[in-house]
């Protein structure tokens, strides 16, 4: 189950302030591209690949990309 599913109680596939939880609304609300006040799961899926959080090269939405393992510096002498 998605996250859209599990809180969409009236069942239109979109999210509304009254149906998320305030502290994940705070987060989805920014999700809201068109200003609407309802986020789409086409709207939350592209901000997951825009952020590099989820879609094509990004591994499955909400689990991110691997992150590139940090470069050692070397000591100068």
């Amino acid at each position: 189950m998605d996250m859209i599913s599990r809180y969409d109680s009236d069942k239109d596939g979109k999210l509304s302030k009254t149906e998320a939880p305030a502290e994940l609304w705070e987060r989805l609300s920014k999700a809201d591209e068109n200003a609407d006040g309802l986020v789409s799961k086409e709207e939350l899926e592209s901000v997951l690949r825009r952020d590099g959080k989820g879609g094509p090269g990004g591994g499955a939405p909400g689990k991110g990309a691997p992150k590139p393992a940090p470069k050692e510096e070397k000591a100068s002498a």
